[in-house]
């Protein structure tokens, strides 16, 4: 027997704010980025696809050699850490950021890529800002045509960061 039930006033049409959740829908639209050419694969430094309209601050062969692979595993060695207030890199500083890309791509390193996790939405949203920049698709668009729509997903609603683009 299944059982279902809805609370604070939502009903089976209603749509649910699942925040974090939106990192692993990135993750996978990165991968169907792959798919489709949009992105050659996971081992990309990103570097390339923001230095033509950021002037990245202490540009070092460190932060040139971070990965796709280690946004998607949040392994960059950048000081961005969502669950350390201290942490340079806490989204709680976004809020006084004019440009959360900016923001996100001059954070010092302070360990190597690949060998420490640290939960960091700023890198999910560079994916969303490379799928967004290879598709020429909004992110919620890019969803829809090649992940939403195809199973059956009509009604959706994004938040999408950062406040401003190039």
């Amino acid at each position: 027997m299944a059982f279902e039930k809805y609370f604070n006033g939502l009903t089976v049409d209603s749509l649910h704010n699942v925040t974090s959740v939106g990192k692993s829908i990135t993750s996978a639209l990165v991968g169907i980025a792959i798919e489709k050419g949009y992105i050659s694969n996971k081992n990309e430094p990103i570097a390339p696809y923001f230095k033509k309209d950021y002037a990245i601050e202490k540009l070092s062969t460190e932060k040139e050699d971070i990965q796709i692979y280690h946004l998607l595993t949040m392994s960059a060695g950048w000081d961005c850490d969502d669950w350390n207030e201290n942490s340079l890199g806490n989204t709680m500083h976004f809020p006084d950021a004019p440009d959360d890309f900016a923001f996100t791509l001059d954070l010092p390193m302070i360990k190597p890529n690949g060998e420490y996790f640290s939960y960091c939405s700023g890198g999910a949203n560079l994916l969303g800002e490379i799928i967004r920049r290879q598709s020429k698709l909004s992110l919620q668009d890019f969803g829809d045509k090649y992940l939403f729509n195809p199973i059956g997903v009509s009604q959706n609603e994004w938040f999408v960061t950062p406040k401003s683009t190039p």
